[in-house]
This record gives structure tokens, sequence and C-alpha cells, in this order.
């Protein structure tokens, strides 16, 4: 026999079955039933738009629940006919029943009661158990209600297939235990920052039945088996909001290590995204053959940034070492035949972003030998004006008073300044060392009195405003 014929005789018995429920019909019995089922159908619709103006979180699935709404009607309306074609469309409208159910309860269970109103992180894994323990529900009443089985049959029946799927799948169910144990011990959440006991580090992205996902820096995606996270040793930075970093420098035998720890550890202090508690610290950690080994110890909040933190110390560290005329020796064997009384040799490089105004000497003429130097707001971006090489100008307590807490001296490039005597400059030189000295006075002295005229324009507002008084008709 072949398969249109086995279709079409499928057809001819749901046809003959169609035509007895019609004859078994009672009228007024149907539009009794049609008539109790609307009244409920109505009711239900009332209930829904009710709970979603009362809980504004049902709003997403307000047509869900509508179309659950309808689905279960379907199903008491079929239900209420005699016949076999009633008792399979009863059947179909009870599996489109239960899946609007799902949709429904696993909107409701997760994102309303645990990740709205309890504020808690929802793993993947723990939406697919949810919905599995939902799906066992549906197929356990449809096999009740299509085929008959009992609870009992069902009960053996899955004790044999358990059996023999625990024992095919074994890896897999070692996985999905090890994923529950994740997610009840809450070792990480999404969004958190985890170093593997491999090295590998990244973001938690997702953690399903099986694998967890992370996304390492290079913006690759990293699948660990839940069995081995379960297992293995994890670095959460997240799980603590404070992360300690560590590196160490070799430095010369001939500088003082308390005057290198001192330096060290107030440079730190002057960086602010170093935390102040744990103060951040500098330990003679050995004594090597070309020099001395120091460690340096910070804490920092902001973990994402910790890369572009540590670039911005070791850089600043490196301008800082040169300045102080302190040496990092290099790898190899030099003999030195010092003098009696050894002077630093200090060199006056300072980097982009730090303050001139609290580096440079006094009552001293500066030249710009290298780099760029400007005057700008503190956190601004725009220099209000520029020095580039070349320039000389006057740095006393006068210019430094002028630029007050607003502004600040500082390079746009790593610049090197030396302070020169007067009586050594040409014509030409003390020339435009007088234009420099005036225009960097004009420049921030524009700045403030922009400032005033902003704040005396607030003020006549303010009172024009609030004491009926126009300035502008006094004025006339």
């Amino acid at each position: 026999m072949s398969w249109d014929q086995i279709i079409y005789g499928k057809f001819l018995e749901l046809k003959k079955e169609f035509l007895e429920t019609l004859n078994h019909i009672n009228i007024w019995n149907v539009a009794l039933t049609l008539g109790s089922i609307l009244a409920i159908l109505f009711l239900l619709l009332f209930v829904i738009k009710i709970l979603t103006r009362k809980f504004k979180e049902l709003e997403e699935v307000r047509s869900t629940l509508r179309k659950l709404s309808f689905q279960l009607i379907y199903y008491i309306f079929w239900k209420q006919l005699p016949g076999g074609f009633a008792s399979f469309m009863a059947s179909l409208s009870l599996f489109f029943l239960m899946l609007k159910l799902l949709k429904a309860m696993d909107f409701i269970i997760v994102d309303v009661i645990f990740i709205r109103h309890s504020r808690k992180e929802v793993l993947q894994i723990f939406r697919d158990i949810v919905k599995a323990v939902i799906w066992l529900i549906i197929i356990l009443i449809m096999l009740k209600d299509i085929f008959g089985f009992s609870i009992q049959d069902i009960a053996i029946t899955s004790a044999v297939v358990t059996a023999a799927f625990a024992f095919a799948f074994q890896d897999t169910l070692v996985n999905l235990i090890a994923g529950i144990s994740i997610s009840v011990e809450k070792s990480f959440k999404l969004g958190d920052f985890v170093q593997l006991k491999s090295g590998e580090m990244g973001y938690v992205i997702q953690t399903s039945w099986r694998t967890t996902r992370i996304k390492n820096r290079k913006n690759q995606i990293v699948v660990v088996p839940n069995k081995e996270l379960a297992s293995a040793e994890i670095i959460n930075y997240n799980y603590y909001n404070q992360a300690g970093r560590i590196f160490t420098i070799g430095l010369a035998y001939k500088d003082s290590p308390y005057m290198i720890k001192k330096a060290i550890k107030d440079y730190l202090q002057s960086i602010e995204e170093v935390l102040k508690y744990p103060a951040p610290d500098v330990y003679l950690k050995e004594f090597q053959d070309f020099s001395i080994l120091y460690e340096v110890r910070y804490y920092i909040q902001d973990f994402d940034r910790a890369l572009i933190i540590d670039d911005k110390i070791k850089s600043g560290l490196w301008f800082l070492l040169k300045r102080l005329g302190i040496e990092v020796p290099f790898p190899v064997r030099e003999v030195y035949q010092h003098p009696a009384n050894p002077l630093p040799q200090k060199e006056n490089l300072f980097m982009p972003e730090e303050n001139l105004a609290d580096l440079l000497p006094l009552s001293k003429v500066i030249q710009i030998k290298s780099g760029l130097v400007a005057i700008m707001k503190k956190n601004g971006k725009d220099a209000l004006a520029k020095l580039s090489a070349g320039s000389f100008f006057t740095f006393d307590g006068g210019l430094k008073d002028l630029l007050g807490e607003k502004l600040i001296l500082t390079p746009l490039e790593p610049s090197l300044c030396e302070s020169v005597e007067i009586k050594n400059l040409t014509e030409e030189e003390k020339n435009a060392l007088e234009k420099a000295n005036l225009r960097l006075r004009e420049t921030i002295g524009g700045f403030y009195e922009s400032i005033s005229g902003n704040k005396v324009i607030q003020e006549k507002r303010f009172i024009e405003h609030f004491m009926n008084i126009n300035f502008n008709r006094d004025e006339k």
C-alpha cells in the first residue's frame, strides 16, 4: 500500500468520525456550551487586562496570554463534544495550549520573579532547566490525555529510559550537574572578568547546560566544559572591587633604596586611578648582579582599564626616573671609575598630563629644548596657548599664582625643559622671552576674565528674574 493510499484512508476515517460527531450533536447543548465558553473567554480577557495594568511586566506577554486564553477555550469546546474527531481536535488544541503556556511560564518565572523582583542574575542554564521542567509536565499531560497512559506506567518506562540515557550521555550529564553547581554556588555571573587555571582571561558571556563561554581580550570566544570549571581554580576579579597590581623593576646600586621607595610611592599616590587604601607600596626584593630588584604594588577598582592604567603608571615612572637621574641598568658588565663626589645627571624630561607648575624650579628662565608645552584647563583637551621647541619663558611665583586651580602648564608630547641663565641669552632671545611671558599672562588673564564675566551675567539674570530689575533699561 502506497503512502497516498494510507493518507487518503486516514482522511476518510476522519471524515467519517466528523460526520458521526455532527449526528450526535444536540443543537441546544452546543448553544449552551458556546455561551458558557464565551462567558469564560470574556472573563479571562478581562482578568488579563486588569493584571497587565497592575503589573507592567506582564505587558510583554499580553499577546501570549490572550492566545493562551483562546487555546484554552478551544480545548474546552472540543472536550465537551462526543466522537473521535472531537477527541482528536481536543488533543490538538491541548498541544498548542501547552506551547503557549511554556512561553508564558518561562517569562513569568525567570524574567519577572527572579530578574525583576528578586534582582538576581539568571544564567542560561537556569532558563534551560525551567523550560525542561515545563516540557516534562507538558509531555506527561499529553501522554495521559491522548494515549491514556497512567503515571505508574510512565514512571516505570521513564526509569528504564533514564538509565539508558545516563549511560550513553554520562559526560553530558556531568557537565549538566556541574553547570547546576556553578549556578547554585554563584562562583561567577554574566559579565564577570575571570582568569582560568590555564591563564586565559576574559568576560563570562554565557553559561549553558553543558559549557560556559568566555570572551577574552582578543575578542575570541573560549568554550569551556562546565565540569572543568567546577573542579578548577578560578580567579574572579569582580568578586571583590579591589584588584592588586604587581610588577618589578631593577634600579642601580648607586641610588639610595630609601629615596627610590619614597619617590615611587609618592608618584603612585598622585595617580588618580590608584586607590588610597590599601595604600601603594614598594619593597626591596632582591640584590641582583647588575641591579637592586624592587617590587611595586598598588590597587585599582576599574579592572576593565587595568592594561591602560598599568601603561600610564609605567610610562610615568620612566619619566620620573629620568628626572631624578636614577638609572635602569642594562644586563651587561660595565667598569666604572667613580669620581670622589659623583653628581647625579638629571634629565628634565616631562610627559603629557604632568603639571609643570609643580615640577619646574621657581624664578628661572626655562627653555624648551624639545617637545611642545601648553596652557590648558584641568581635565580639558584644547590648548589655550602653546610654546614650541626653542621657546623661552620665565617661571616664577607670579606665573604659578596666575595659573590658579583651573589651569595647568603641561607638555602635549614628551618634552625636555631646562633652566638657563638670562645673562647667557642673546638680545633676540631676550626679546622672544619678553613676548612669550606677555602672551602667557594675557592668555591666563583673558581666561579668568571670561569666567568672571560669565558670573556677572548670571548674577544679572538672577536679579532680573527674581527682583524684576531691568539692567538694560538702567544702562540706557
